[in-house]
């Protein structure tokens, strides 16, 4: 018996009914808290005989890969329509803008109130990392090394709207030659300029591969979605494997991390995209909540992982039980914290910041109305 789709195809989908993505953004941020969770674990307690969170250590970096390919598939769904069009690539802009800074801002503001209390005055530093400035080291947040790879797809991104969508794949192409080109020589493309790694980074290709799995999406195309889903879980399994038994200790640095984080992640997400297409993976309420929370999550776990390292000498010497304890209390904690400041303080500043981008712009008279088409907005997690 044929299968037949449920929610024809991403090109006419609405975004609130891609619920695979969300809850794909919500397994990533539960990973990459608890791989933070192992680092910490492994840092703090260097003979425990137990540690609860090690074994999810690698797949810490898969979540933050998943994100980046999550990123790229978004974007595109959201706008291939709109290039060419520079009204909507400065609305572009603004909605990008929005859902990075703002919160970043809130949240690094008060890490900076907590440095400058404790008698720290590091501002160059500080003002670099506020602007997430590629090049400099991140004292507010260390996690936000991977907002500035965000930033720079947005604008590379931004720039390729300025043309018709069918250039497209000939500028990834390019942006993907040249990265490569850049990391077997360094001194060929702009070897001196700060912001040259960040730009040509490999970390780049899972932004591109999101771009690609849209592209086919848009399309309707879903080639075997469970085995591609299946790759990417036992191909990033076995980088965990190998990561962990210590056989290839350096599996998330380039260029490994191409084949076991950057292309499993790619699977991965267009399997699960691909098998709800189908209606054949039906995602949990709870989980998709935790996709929505995930930017908070991100940002604010590691602000208590951070506070919370001056008290992991207190348990040096306990049992390893009571070591776990510590550790599910952290990761209770962060989660909590993640949550609520997604909905309270996240949720209505990006209503306020969008409200805002709304009414600004010009009303449409009534007689020139057309009716609405069913295109992917995103859910309000990424609109």
């Amino acid at each position: 018996m044929k299968i037949q789709p449920v929610l024809y195809t991403l090109g006419t989908m609405k975004q609130s009914q891609i619920l695979s993505v969300q809850a794909l953004r919500g397994i990533g941020g539960l990973l990459v808290l608890m791989a933070h969770l192992a680092m910490r674990e492994l840092d703090e307690w260097p003979k425990a005989h137990f540690r609860l969170m090690y074994p999810t250590h690698f797949f810490g970096f898969g979540g933050v890969e998943v994100f980046f390919v999550i990123s790229g598939f978004i974007i595109t769904i959201s706008t291939l329509s709109k290039f060419g069009n520079p009204t909507a690539i400065w609305d572009y802009a603004l909605k990008r803008f929005y859902r990075i800074y703002p919160l970043y801002w809130i949240l690094s503001s008060v890490v900076i109130a907590a440095l400058v209390f404790s008698g720290q005055h590091q501002w160059r530093d500080w003002l670099s990392s506020y602007f997430l400035l590629p090049g400099f080291t991140n004292q507010l947040n260390p996690v936000s090394w991977s907002l500035i790879h965000e930033v720079i797809f947005y604008v590379f991104f931004g720039l390729f709207m300025f043309a018709s969508p069918r250039w497209l794949p000939v500028f990834l192409s390019i942006w993907a030659t040249a990265t490569w080109v850049r990391w077997f020589a360094p001194s060929a493309i702009l070897p001196n300029w700060v912001y040259a790694d960040a730009m040509f980074h490999l970390y780049n290709f899972s932004f591109m591969f999101g771009v690609a799995i849209a592209l086919l999406a848009k399309q309707g195309r879903y080639y075997f979605p469970g085995t591609s889903l299946a790759f990417g879980v036992v191909v990033l399994s076995i980088g965990a494997y190998l990561s962990s038994v210590g056989l290839v200790p350096h599996l998330q640095a380039q260029p490994y991390c191409l084949l076991f984080l950057e292309t499993t992640a790619a699977f991965i997400v267009y399997g699960a995209i691909g098998l709800e297409h189908y209606g054949r993976w039906k995602m949990p309420a709870w989980l998709i909540y935790v996709g929505d929370a995930s930017y908070s999550l991100y940002l604010v776990h590691y602000m208590v992982l951070m506070a919370a390292r001056p008290y992991y000498a207190l348990f040096a010497d306990s049992p390893d039980l009571i070591k776990t304890g510590w550790t599910l209390f952290l990761f209770t904690v962060a989660l909590a914290l993640g949550l609520l400041t997604y909905k309270f303080i996240e949720k209505p500043l990006l209503e306020l910041c969008y409200s805002k981008l709304a009414s600004a712009k010009p009303k449409v008279p009534k007689e020139e109305k057309q009716p609405a088409k069913l295109v992917p907005a995103m859910s309000g997690h990424e609109v």
